[in-house]
C-alpha cells in the first residue's frame, strides 16, 4: 500500500488496531502490543503534525 495522504495513514492506523485485536484473541500479546505501539506513533506523528500546520 503506497501511503500519500493523511487519510491512507488513518487507514493505516486503523488497519493495525484491527491487527492488534485478532493478536489478542489469538493470545498472541507481544505482537498486539507491537502493532497498536505502531499505531499509536503514527497518531502521534499526524497530531504534532496538525499543530505544526495550525501555528503557522
Amino acid at each position: 500500500m503506497k501511503v500519500q495522504t493523511r487519510q491512507d495513514l488513518l487507514t493505516v492506523v486503523s488497519s493495525l488496531f484491527n491487527d492488534a485485536l485478532k493478536e489478542v484473541t489469538k493470545g498472541n500479546y507481544d505482537t498486539a502490543q507491537l502493532l497498536s505501539a505502531y499505531a499509536q506513533d503514527i497518531v502521534e506523528i499526524l497530531t504534532e503534525e496538525g499543530e505544526t500546520h495550525e501555528e503557522n
